[in-house]
């Protein structure tokens, strides 16, 4: 493919290779021919590592090195996803911002369109959504970059963990955290097991007991003090009549500190 190409003609925006070409000129041959194809691919095609092996029929390798010179010429914008609730960085999601973001806007010269205000768009179909989140997963690790057939099959189980009240961050993070180390080989298997197995109910905080001394109460006749005493009782020897001689201030001092545990 020849790399020697005029940008400095005015083209119509209504063929993508030649609005790839006067816009993005410049990339080296493996990451025109990606935009080329890309942008011919059906909309809501993800821009990913896998995508770009299947455009190309390259390896890993190349597909990396190709998204990174279309992210570094502004036709991929990489995004931080992050939790909302800690702040923690979960991954990347690569978007298209290429030629087919303008495509159908006015030549040069023409008058241009009225503006419309924005209009909410559509809720996103379930199975959209969970296949894009899916796709994201190769951001965090490139042995999670399946084929779209296997992406495909877990699909209904991201949709139900939705359902159930789950969000994106939350199976994100549950699909990528504590991931087996490098050196093995990821298969499907193991998303489906973790989209698929029952989550262990919340436990409660655990509060550590404290430990209280018993209040001391003096006897109210003989003055010695007990822990089962209530204010103005008797102790057990006063109440049958076998009570000890009353002790000293010293004595009940020093038996006070003995049921506290202090040093003497």
């Amino acid at each position: 493919m020849a790399n020697s190409q005029r940008t400095d003609v005015p083209v119509s925006v209504e063929n993508p290779a030649a609005a790839v070409l006067a816009q993005f000129g410049g990339l080296s041959g493996w990451a025109f021919e990606a935009a080329i194809r890309y942008e011919a691919a059906p909309p809501g095609t993800p821009i990913s590592i896998e995508t770009i092996r299947e455009l190309l029929g390259v390896g890993t390798h190349i597909a990396r090195r190709v998204l990174q010179e279309l992210t570094d010429a502004g036709i991929a914008v990489a995004k931080r996803l992050r939790d909302s609730a800690t702040g923690r960085l979960l991954g990347r999601l690569t978007e298209w911002s290429g030629p087919r973001a303008v495509r159908g806007a006015p030549e040069a010269g023409s008058p241009s369109a009225p503006k419309t205000p924005p209009t909410a768009g559509p809720e996103p179909d379930p199975a959209v959504r969970a296949l894009e989140l899916l796709r994201s997963l190769a951001d965090v690790d490139e042995r999670l970059a399946f084929k779209e057939r296997e992406l495909l099959t877990l699909v209904p189980f991201v949709q139900a963990r939705f359902t159930a009240g789950a969000t994106d961050d939350e199976v994100f993070r549950e699909l990528t955290d504590d991931l087996p180390p490098p050196s093995r080989e990821l298969k499907t298997g193991l998303l489906h097991f973790r989209l698929t197995r029952t989550p262990p109910p919340p436990t409660a905080p655990v509060i550590p007991a404290q430990s209280r001394r018993p209040r001391l109460v003096e006897c109210a006749d003989c003055g010695r003090p007990g822990p089962d005493l209530v204010p103005g009782d008797l102790c057990r020897h006063c109440r049958s009549g076998t009570a000890p001689v009353p002790l000293d201030g010293f004595a009940r001092a020093k038996r006070l500190m003995q049921l506290a545990d202090l040093p003497l």
